[in-house]
């Protein structure tokens, strides 16, 4: 049942050990692609550069049973040259009798995307408030020292 479970699921699954993919279930193939040479290539090279490091010190010290996040975020190359973010739930599992990790991986690009976009529209929100703040002020001003017409209001 645990095999049907995984086959099927919308998160893409992998089983690190020794560094290597031993396991990718197929929503994994889907989001990342998937290349002949894959099983056999050191799966840290795919993390981009910045976050290489950190995860690879994340592996090594989980496997000694040290605590680092079990959530975080990271980009990744997919065999098709794209860069994808993800959003990366870890934990130590035992496999085939001996220690690895179950990397549980959620594309969260899109969710990115709209943050930035959401980001920007409210800096532009915000420059807009103050330079109507800006031009409020200006008018109070003018209008206190008679350099405009009081309204009728």
């Amino acid at each position: 049942m645990c095999r049907g479970v995984v086959e099927k699921a919308n998160d893409a699954i992998l089983v690190l050990q020794d560094g290597k993919a031993v396991y990718r279930n197929p929503a994994h193939a889907k989001l990342f692609g998937s290349t002949s040479d894959q099983a056999s290539r050191d799966l840290f090279e795919a993390i981009a550069p910045e976050d290489r490091e950190r995860v690879r010190e994340y592996y090594q010290r989980r496997l000694r049973g040290e605590a680092v996040p079990d959530q975080y975020e990271l980009t990744a190359l997919a065999a098709d040259g794209r860069w994808v973010r993800v959003e990366v739930k870890a934990s130590v599992i035992d496999y085939a009798g001996r220690p690895a990790i179950l990397v549980v991986t959620r594309d969260i690009t899109a969710r990115k995307q709209a943050e930035i976009a959401l980001q920007q529209v409210k800096e532009e929100l915000e420059r807009r408030v103050e330079t109507r703040t800006c031009e409020l002020q200006v008018a109070g001003l003018a209008r206190r020292e008679g350099r405009l017409p009081q309204s009728s209001a």
